[in-house]
């Protein structure tokens, strides 16, 4: 065991001004504590069986910290002999970061070895350049053995992610395309769970391992910065965010970002269904420009994504035809695009029945009723008594330790509750912030007119207004309280519009907090409170401008 000066009850106990190696006080202090707490668990608790003898030392290593060395003997019924008894305690494997994404952030952390061999020859435990001196990469075997020297050969199983066949069949024909230099246009049709965001990453990588540029966009901020080196495509390509049928696109030829577009093999667009037909067709005649050509989409391989059974594009319409005529589904390029289907659902793999459920009522094959309406199955369905116990019982269901100081974050993270309208949303999320635990911290917006002659008459009228896509005039967090990000302050590091976040600190000017999701997940950042305009499509009686922290709360959403 080896002392770790990132340890709680070091660093809650290091002052402003002190450095660790001025604090062997401490440090010995704590790690004693733990060291003692270690012989109990072993000797006492007996976590590997009951002991006969054990002897142990305290080294201290080369950068000064303590670390201490075990050797444990046994009672002869609990010694270690056989395969099944060594995977009982020792796993050379990583643990599923799904189930204990805790446990499995401690061992990437802390027990990786390398990288090391041809990914970097410079390591230290290269030698002469040529091989690993503790011989890793290790073998992979599926079962534990005894070695010939006497020491086992742990299990290493290989158990990477791969291809499943449908995504393999898209993967050969859209590289196939790519490095015969021949031009296509493929719309990746799955619905959530079938792995599209797998088979962008591997077209990508695969891409750009070979020396050549692919370009990774998407129509939401979230989209993208779960794909490598990702952008929204309104950044990637300069759309403006108000559209109409006349804009286009602010790209001057001579750019470096032309070229970087010219130069580019591959363009993978993520969540296509999300967005307006003004936006492809842009997007078209972009790169017939660019490219001098009249060929679809410049001559380029174009690869779309997206689920339309999902998010279609926001309309101001409750009518379904107006959502349908403003997506891809209703442009003429549609019918150019060549279709590859996955409909094997990775992420439901352990409930098949309920994939198939879904998948039935996604392609309008589920039976209706007499009132031609789907029967939901009751074990999905919270019984209504009242709405103000029926919502409380919701409540209860959707986040059971919500009221207590031990709330576990990592399952509040991995919940929330969908509605239909964006009052609903605002109604709970001020109800469950009043119940989580904790002190409440107010922050009040500053709203300002964009004619100033305005700014005294309609100031209070202003407060009253809630745009989409602005944050609330009054603004109520709690730490722990999980928010969302409703501006891209910074893709490249995770904050996007819709990245989810968990607060951590309050000042007067700023918000620490912990990104919850996606690759930079834990990460800490700071939220600046920043003046935001709002959105044209809104058609408010008086353009303004609201002075606020760019999140919300999203206990619902």
């Amino acid at each position: 065991m080896t002392c770790n000066p990132s340890w709680p009850e070091i660093e809650e106990h290091l002052l402003v001004t002190d450095e660790l190696q001025n604090r062997p006080d401490l440090i010995s202090r704590v790690f004693r504590a733990k060291v003692e707490e270690m012989k109990i668990d072993i000797l006492k608790r007996n976590i590997f069986g009951k002991v006969a003898a054990f002897v142990y030392t305290i080294e201290f290593q080369k950068h000064g910290l303590p670390h201490a060395h075990f050797l444990i003997i046994l009672n002869n019924e609990y010694k270690l002999l056989t395969p099944e008894a060594y995977d009982k305690f020792v796993c050379a494997e990583l643990p599923e970061s799904d189930k204990n994404d805790y446990l499995y952030s401690l061992v990437t952390k802390h027990m990786m070895h390398g990288p090391c061999g041809s990914l970097n020859p410079k390591c230290p435990c290269m030698k002469n350049r040529e091989y690993c001196k503790f011989k890793y990469p290790k073998e992979f075997t599926n079962h534990t053995y005894k070695g010939k020297n006497g020491y086992p050969i742990y299990r290493r199983r290989n158990n990477e992610t791969k291809l499943n066949d449908d995504q393999r069949k898209a993967y050969d024909i859209i590289l196939d395309r790519i490095f015969k230099n021949k031009c296509g246009a493929f719309f990746i049709d799955g619905p959530g769970g079938t792995g599209k965001t797998f088979l962008y990453r591997a077209l990508l990588a695969t891409v750009r391992s070979k020396g050549f540029v692919a370009l990774a966009t998407a129509t939401s901020g979230v989209a993208a910065s779960i794909l490598s080196d990702g952008r929204t495509a309104h950044s990637h390509f300069k759309f403006p965010v108000d559209i109409d049928e006349h804009f286009s696109c602010n790209i001057s030829k001579q750019s470096s970002l032309a070229s970087l577009i010219r130069d580019a093999k591959l363009i993978v667009w993520d969540e296509v269904s999300m967005a307006k037909k003004q936006l492809i067709e842009a997007f078209d005649l972009l790169l017939k420009d660019l490219m001098d050509t009249k060929t679809l989409f410049g001559g380029k391989v174009v690869v779309f994504g997206g689920d339309f059974r999902q998010t279609l594009p926001v309309v101001r319409s409750e009518k379904k035809k107006d959502f349908l005529r403003e997506s891809l589904l209703c442009f003429e390029i549609w019918n150019q695009l060549e279709k590859l289907r996955l409909s094997i659902n990775m992420r439901a793999r352990t409930d098949p029945a309920f994939s198939d459920y879904l998948m039935r009522i996604e392609s309008g094959k589920e039976k209706l009723n007499y009132q031609g309406k789907i029967d939901i199955p009751d074990c999905f369905i919270v019984p209504f008594i009242s709405e103000k116990e029926s919502l409380k019982m919701l409540f209860r269901i959707t986040y059971p330790d919500l009221y207590t100081s031990t709330c576990d974050m990592s399952s509040t993270n991995s919940r929330v509750i969908l509605t239909t309208k964006n009052d609903f949303v605002d109604e709970i999320n001020d109800m469950l912030i009043t119940q989580f635990f904790g002190e409440t911290r107010t922050y009040v917006a500053f709203d300002e007119t964009i004619e100033t002659t305005d700014q005294s008459q309609y100031e209070d009228f202003l407060h009253t207004l809630h745009p989409t896509g602005l944050p609330p005039y009054k603004l109520t967090v709690k730490i722990n309280c999980p928010v969302i990000l409703l501006w891209n302050l910074n893709p490249c590091e995770g904050l996007c519009n819709g990245t989810r976040l968990i607060c951590c600190n309050f000042e007067r000017h700023v918000i620490s907090a912990k990104i919850a999701s996606g690759d930079s997940k834990k990460m800490h950042v700071f939220i600046p409170r920043i003046p935001l305009l709002s959105s044209q499509d809104e058609k408010l009686p008086i353009p303004f401008k609201r002075t606020q922290f760019p999140i919300r709360l999203c206990f619902a959403n």
